[in-house]
């Protein structure tokens, strides 16, 4: 009998161990009496995400089409013959601090829960190798459920049950919200935050193609910029406490006087950050003043609102948003369009207008264009070897340049340009023993022209190609009185012809003189003169007749 008392005694014994360590299981797990204490069950890890991130992911989902970050394009002229195109764009460049999360780790964290709207409980605690580990005696009860969990740090203010951000807190405020379901046993149970910038950022670039000098620019608006917001986490909302009045002052640029790879200079503007609920419908961008002469050395100044931009709907100034506006400045190049009709960049369908443009104005006056792309078929000879074809043949370049003495119009279309050498078709444009002229005449632009009078293609001569060099290069012809290479402004000329679908007159890629363009002046009766653009400068220099060289038409309109 003693020894079942003993037995019975002992196996209560083990049972009641059993039962006092399945407590303490269950209360290191953080579960007791049907609750979970979350903070203890579940390990809450944070990441911080970069400015944008929710609208990369999208884009990894989509198709390349989609993945275009452009939002609004439009063209302003600026007048005195400039023009800019302002493109806002998501801002793609990455936050060098989220490199280094432990800056971001700093300080005390706040994670609240609430189910519904009804608050539910909150600890504080810090941040260590992305996770969260609380440090206060309050505890976090919660019964299985669906629960939203918000983290924020320490640059929000606690009042009541909302969180204040100050305007000067608004590049490191941080708010983290994710949905969790609490079950009954949720060890080793893993959940992460999405740590995100409560404000929105703004920054404004210049391109030129050329140097940009003293930079300037402002941004205002009109009292509606937050001072200091309201984050209501229960509904996971804004409201704007006190409003900025303003006006902001000048932004500070880096950069715009080294030109990259491309021949383009660029500076870029300090971010601008917002707090919620931005409103963008009165915010002002201010480019430049009196003091900023920042294209080939004029003065820049205009007035930007969001609202004016097509597309202005979907500029979303929203938490952790990041946008970039683009004002990319050029030269207001006058466009030969198909209707018969002369425009600018914005009038064309390479703009935001409808015209398709053929050629480019060298000459109101004169009314002449040159052609957009160079005469189909390859290079060509000029003409007739060993034989003088113009009666107005040149001896050296000073005549050539004097448009009295050689005109393309005339030695392609006038018979009376021609000497009694020239055999059959005294009208060089419709005789094919000259292949530069007759390709030049019978040039196509690929669309119909329906303006009036008919158009007349010619090959143009020494003179002409001159206006190339002053007129879309911006420099002095009357400095070209001789064989050799002349300094200009070669990008704005590839950019006349190529921002329209056309075809530049040098090649970056290839040899430094090519392509070579015939004129129809006469230098010898083995040789004529060419033209040819190369890196920064042009050139005039004479050529045997025999070789092929590019035939780009010039047209009388």
């Amino acid at each position: 009998m003693k020894r079942q008392i003993f037995l019975k005694a002992s196996l209560l014994l083990v049972a009641g161990m059993l039962a006092a360590c399945s407590s303490n299981d269950n209360e290191n797990n953080g579960t007791k009496d049907g609750k979970v204490d979350v903070a203890k069950a579940v390990e809450f890890r944070v990441d911080f995400a970069d400015y944008n991130a929710d609208e990369e992911t999208k884009a990894t989902r989509a198709t390349d089409d989609q993945k275009n970050d452009t939002i609004a394009k439009q063209y302003v002229d600026l007048g005195n013959n400039l023009l800019a195109e302002v493109t806002v764009q998501r801002d793609t460049a990455k936050t060098p601090s989220l490199t280094n999360t432990r800056a971001l780790e700093n300080g005390t964290y706040t994670m609240l829960a609430y189910q519904g709207s009804t608050y539910k409980g909150e600890v504080t605690g810090t941040i260590t190798g992305g996770v969260f580990h609380y440090s206060s005696d309050k505890v976090i009860d919660l019964e299985p459920g669906t629960y939203d969990f918000v983290l924020l740090n320490d640059k929000l203010t606690r009042n009541g049950n909302n969180f204040t951000v100050a305007e000067a807190d608004a590049q490191t405020a941080l708010i983290g919200r994710t949905t969790y379901t609490v079950t009954a046993t949720p060890t080793h149970q893993k959940v992460t935050f999405q740590m995100k910038h409560v404000s929105s950022r703004i920054r404004l670039k210049w391109t030129s193609y050329t140097s940009i000098v003293n930079p300037v620019g402002d941004f205002w608006a009109n009292g509606i910029i937050p001072h200091t917001s309201v984050y209501h986490p229960e509904t996971n909302t804004w409201t704007v406490a006190t409003t900025d009045s303003g006006p902001y002052g000048p932004m500070t640029y880096t950069g715009g006087n080294t030109a990259d790879e491309n021949d383009i200079y660029s500076t870029i503007s300090n971010y601008l950050y917002f707090l919620a609920p931005a409103e963008k419908s009165d915010m002002h961008f201010n480019l430049g003043n009196t003091q900023s002469k920042t294209y080939n050395g004029q003065i820049i100044n205009f007035i930007l609102s969001f609202l004016n931009l097509p597309n202005a709907s979907s500029i979303d100034l929203k938490p952790n948003s990041s946008y970039l506006i683009t004002y990319k400045l050029m030269y207001n190049f006058l466009y030969l369009m198909s209707d018969g009709s002369t425009g600018f960049l914005n009038e064309t369908i390479y703009g935001s207008g409808s015209k398709t443009p053929i050629a480019i104005v060298l000459s109101q006056s004169k009314h002449m264009a040159i052609a957009l792309k160079d005469v189909n078929g390859g290079d060509l000879e000029w003409g007739p070897y060993f034989v003088q074809s113009n009666t107005h043949m040149v001896m050296n370049l000073a005549d050539a340049l004097n448009s009295s003495a050689t005109s393309g119009y005339d030695e392609t279309w006038d018979a009376s340009y021609s000497t009694h050498a020239v055999t059959g078709e005294k009208i060089k444009g419709k005789n094919p023993d000259f292949p530069a002229f007759y390709a030049a005449a019978h040039y196509d632009p690929g669309i119909a022209y329906t303006g009036t009078p008919a158009l007349q293609w010619y090959l143009p001569s020494a003179s002409d190609w001159t206006w190339v060099y002053s007129v879309l290069g911006f420099s002095d012809k009357t400095k070209i009185t001789d064989i050799g290479y002349f300094p200009c402004h070669s990008r704005l000329i590839d950019i006349a012809f190529t921002q329209v679908g056309g075809k530049f007159l040098k090649d970056f890629g290839g040899a430094l003189l090519a392509p070579n363009y015939w004129s129809s002046t006469e230098y010898h009766t083995s040789r004529a003169f060419k033209c040819s653009g190369a890196i920064d400068y042009m050139n005039w220099l004479e050529e045997s007749k025999d070789i092929h060289l590019s035939v780009r038409a010039f047209v009388k309109y």
